[in-house]
């Protein structure tokens, strides 16, 4: 999943279009990859900007977010041989 930097003071239709575009094409290419489950959203303005991610796209007024990369076991398609890792 995406945790994305919804709570940037910068944050706008053109990030958002961004970011959704990114987990979009990305759900496609991946099936591990799901934006149901994940971290809750900054409210608006209230993003950490000691959070590299946010403080990058703060500062340079660009999509930034941390990507949490799937364990081998996801709800989607469980693995009983490898189980969470």
């Amino acid at each position: 999943f995406l945790s994305g930097s919804e709570g940037l003071p910068i944050w706008g239709d053109r990030l958002k279009l961004l970011q959704d575009t990114f987990s979009d094409a990305f759900k496609k290419a991946s099936p591990d990859f799901q934006s149901e489950y994940g971290y809750d959203v900054d409210p608006p303005n209230e993003a950490n900007l000691s959070l590299a991610s946010n403080q990058v796209g703060q500062r340079f007024d660009c999509l930034s977010f941390t990507f949490e990369m799937p364990f081998k076991d996801t709800i989607a398609d469980p693995n009983p041989v490898a189980g969470w890792s």
